[in-house]
């Protein structure tokens, strides 16, 4: 569900329209996606639904454009939109501390991701900001600096997961220290070119259910957190 569903796996870019897209209408875009085939998952449907996070509603040609894409026909096809300098999106984008996470392992680490039994994360949610662009750096900074994610796996007899567990939090990645806005800047704003490996939470709890040990990775970056979040600290002095 995170990789075939959560994540926003579809750029949409119609007629100068764009957005980030995510949700289950992607089981229909993308049939031949890698994490299907290794999961088994088909599914089959005349109705579609589909999370975009963008400025503005999409029109009746986004609209068409997308209900073709999933090859539904346009009645049957739900949009939900949030604009990034919402509440809302503060709460979907900080609910991928955890997706963020499988999808390191999945793409950047070749982890075979369908040992993860359980997991959970906890994030805190970006204060919202009138700025979109400032707000998209919040919110992913959120989980870059501030996500906690919780996996608990079933390895292979023999196999370790230290090596998993040492690389998975963003702290990992070379480009760590760069705020969100500073790499999507080197990316010429564009978000799909930004490093893959910089998308992961702060800290990382890793259960081996067949050893029993547990490997605690990353940390949280307050300090960092809070430039992103531009919190201004009163302290009242009595």
């Amino acid at each position: 569900s995170t990789l075939g569903s959560q994540k926003a796996g579809w750029k949409i870019d119609v007629d100068g329209y764009y957005a980030i897209a995510s949700g289950p209408a992607q089981t229909h875009k993308f049939k031949n996606n890698p994490i299907y085939e290794m999961t088994g998952y088909v599914e089959e449907s005349d109705v579609a639904v589909i999370t975009l996070e963008a400025d503005s509603l999409p029109d009746e040609n986004v609209a068409n454009y997308i209900a073709d894409e999933c090859n539904v026909k346009a009645e049957n096809l739900t949009i939900l939109v949030a604009p990034t300098s919402s509440l809302v999106a503060s709460i979907q984008i900080s609910g991928r501390a955890l997706e963020c996470g499988v999808y390191k392992m999945f793409e950047i680490m070749d982890f075979d991701v369908t040992k993860i039994t359980y997991a959970a994360a906890i994030t805190p949610i970006t204060p919202v900001d009138p700025d979109s662009v400032k707000a998209m750096g919040k919110t992913n900074d959120a989980i870059i600096f501030g996500g906690r994610a919780y996996y608990y796996i079933e390895p292979d007899e023999g196999e370790s997961l230290e090596q998993l567990a040492t690389n998975l939090p963003s702290s990992a990645s070379e480009k760590y220290g760069q705020s969100f806005l500073e790499l999507f800047e080197e990316a010429n704003h564009d978000f799909y070119s930004m490093p893959k490996e910089v998308f992961a939470p702060a800290q990382v709890i890793v259960n081996d259910m067949v050893t029993g040990q547990m490997y605690h990775t990353g940390f949280i970056d307050l300090e960092r957190l809070k430039k992103s979040f531009e919190v201004i600290e009163i302290i009242n002095k009595k």
